[in-house]
């Protein structure tokens, strides 16, 4: 904060991510544009749609705390209601908001989030999970991870090729080189249906791995290959 406020970009290069990401942890900061339903009936939907990708995007990530100001008070409400709080500047400190009058927060500068040590307050809201963190085990070079990503989205490999600017081969190949990876390192991990040969299929061996990776987002965030874990994973980080 003190960097941002004396001129410093306070937008993070990917550098400076992958470093906090393997060390410190992240803050995360969400400035929200304004975004409306074509019908009223629709807000709610559209809301847990936003909410999803939302997670889908940042899920992962070694978290320290979220910040947010919604543009709109509905979006302020659904976001103190799915266990964010609001912080309070005269105490310098995060408060329940939900019994406060938003209208009367909203008369002067406010900020929503939540903090890791303060996620366990919070247990089953929305943004509770994004705190939750284990440390990577396979350490996917960034090629393999952005390839791995588009795949998560049902890009084919011809789409991948074509929005990566790479010929089909090298698509192929960096799938080869991510499975060879992931089965060195998930011997115990994943199903033996799948993986434990390289005689099968390429997309026989693709689809318990992508299965593994939708629960474990952490695999495709930016981390430094030079930090490694000693001994086995244990539990969440939370």
């Amino acid at each position: 904060m003190s960097q941002t406020l004396a001129g410093a970009d306070p937008i993070l290069s990917l550098k400076e991510i992958r470093k906090a990401n393997s060390r410190e942890g992240l803050n995360l900061a969400v400035w929200t544009g304004l975004v409306r339903p074509h019908r009223p009936e629709d807000h709610d939907a559209l809301g847990l749609e936003l909410m999803g990708t939302f997670h889908y995007e940042h899920l992962g990530y070694r978290l320290k705390e979220f910040v947010t100001q919604p543009a709109e008070l509905e979006w302020s409400r659904m976001v103190l209601n799915g266990g964010s709080l609001l912080w309070e500047p005269a105490a310098g400190c995060y408060r329940d908001g939900r019994s406060r009058p938003l209208e009367e927060v909203a008369q002067g500068p406010f900020l929503l989030g939540s903090s890791h040590d303060l996620s366990h307050e919070t247990l089953g809201g929305r943004f509770s999970p994004l705190f939750v963190y284990l440390p990577p085990i396979i350490y996917f070079r960034p090629a393999e991870q952005r390839l791995l990503l588009a795949a998560l989205k049902g890009l084919s490999d011809e789409q991948i090729g074509e929005d990566f600017g790479i010929s089909l081969s090298a698509v192929k190949k960096t799938w080869r080189s991510a499975l060879d990876r992931a089965s060195v390192a998930l011997l115990q991990e994943l199903p033996t249906d799948g993986m434990e040969t390289k005689s099968r299929r390429g997309k026989e061996r693709r689809r318990p791995l992508l299965a593994y990776l939708r629960g474990h987002m952490e695999e495709l965030r930016p981390v430094l290959a030079s930090v490694r874990r000693n001994g086995p994973r244990g539990g969440a980080e939370q």
